[in-house]
């Protein structure tokens, strides 16, 4: 007989749900924003969750009608149910005009409760498990002024949890600069601008915190979207949509995605969740109770050392495609998907006429991920040394390249 989960919850990244009149320029990512919502939240009461979290953004914009328009979608998926709701403040909640104006924290938290009957710092035990939201200081994600109030819910958590996961909730980070998930170009997603370490100073010290988050919108097909270092961090997504990390340029996945965890006396499955179709998309991530740091699976070394990437199919061409000439190649393998190519080109002189990054688009699912890759050329007729680079989502480490003469 299957084991029954102790508490089963359904978690969220950031939704930005809003409306607006048809012809507004934010219409259509409101219909889309709203639809993933809608899809998400029907899959989580079908499948019998008895808390739903959101890691921030909620809305897109600290007005009523958004917030309003928000909590019907919630009502008609839950209608008839006694499921709950965990709401975090992220810095959209602060937003009333684009990022143009913030509102100050008093006024953000004031509207924050008032559309979700919960306070931004809040503390709540359900079904023997405790759940804890941390509002930043302002819309920049600044957690410096309520790391106290913290402290303190912190230590009655510990007392009262005998050993349980203690699942904190923010929209921002909290990681320091040792940790895995500081990629140190800047430009990176998963960087450091708005984690906090004073929350990190408090945290380190909690094992059995397990910090859901928000904010970044990347995949959570990502192996780097969950570390541990003396605490758990899960980076949750984003419902609305998930954007390519950097240094890729493309196309949005406006697929919804999110975590349904499973918490027994032994275990926390996290499953990873296509809401469309409820396809379990990747592996789970599991952590052992009770929770020892010494034994965390998820730490920043699973990532060191050579990731092998092979090119099974060593095939380069140029093809016309509608007039234009690409170039294609097949897709690599290795131990994880392939998150991107660095593709380079250099002339008969050896000049380097073409340097591209490639996304591998997997963001909808490894299931969709196309086996044959392109890149438009627009290069003058002549002869060509293509060197083609894959690289994984969590690692510096480059692989196998591809090597071969092309001739345009």
């Amino acid at each position: 007989m299957e084991q029954k989960p102790l508490l089963k919850i359904g978690i969220l990244g950031d939704t930005h749900c809003g409306i607006v009149e048809k012809g507004n320029p934010s219409y259509d990512f409101y219909t889309k924003s709203s639809e993933n919502l809608k899809i998400s939240l029907e899959y989580l009461s079908s499948s019998g969750v008895e808390v739903v979290t959101f890691v921030g953004d909620l809305i897109d914009m600290a007005k009523k009608k958004h917030a309003n328009h928000f909590h019907k979608i919630i009502d008609r998926a839950f209608a008839g149910k006694k499921t709950k709701m965990v709401y975090t403040i992220g810095n959209h909640e602060f937003w009333t005009d684009a990022p143009c104006f913030a509102l100050p924290i008093d006024k953000a938290t004031e509207f924050f409760k008032e559309h979700t009957g919960q306070e931004a710092n809040s503390h709540q035990k359900i079904n023997g498990y405790h759940f804890i939201t941390l509002a930043p200081d302002t819309d920049n994600l600044s957690y410096k002024n309520n790391v106290a109030w913290l402290r303190r819910e912190l230590k009655k958590a510990v007392k009262d949890s005998d050993g349980k996961p203690i699942f904190l909730l923010t929209h921002g980070r909290s990681m320091d600069d040792d940790h895995p998930s500081v990629r140190q170009n800047p430009k990176f997603r998963h960087d450091n601008r708005f984690a906090s370490k004073e929350m990190y100073a408090e945290l380190k010290n909690y094992p059995n915190v397990i910090n859901l988050m928000g904010h970044t919108h990347a995949s959570i097909l990502e192996e780097d979207s969950i570390l541990q270092n003396t605490f758990t961090t899960i980076d949750c997504g984003c419902t609305a949509y998930s954007t390519p990390p950097h240094p890729y340029k493309g196309e949005l996945s406006f697929v919804p995605m999110g975590l349904v965890a499973e918490v027994y006396l032994d275990k926390v499955i996290f499953r990873r969740i296509r809401f469309t179709d409820g396809v379990e998309v990747k592996s789970p991530w599991t952590i052992d109770l009770p929770i020892n740091p010494n034994e965390f699976r998820y730490k920043k070394d699973r990532f060191l050392g050579p990731k092998p990437i092979v090119f099974k199919d060593k095939e380069v061409k140029v093809e016309k495609v509608d007039g234009e000439n690409y170039l294609t190649f097949f897709n690599a393998s290795g131990e994880d998907y392939i998150e991107g190519y660095l593709v380079e080109i250099t002339d008969s002189k050896g000049q380097k006429v073409v340097e591209e990054r490639i996304l591998n688009f997997y963001l909808d699912g490894l299931d969709k991920i196309e086996d044959k890759k392109k890149v438009k050329l627009n290069l003058e007729k002549g002869k060509y040394r293509v060197k083609i680079t894959g690289k994984y989502s969590y690692s510096a480490h480059i692989g196998e390249s591809l090597e071969s003469d092309i001739e345009v």
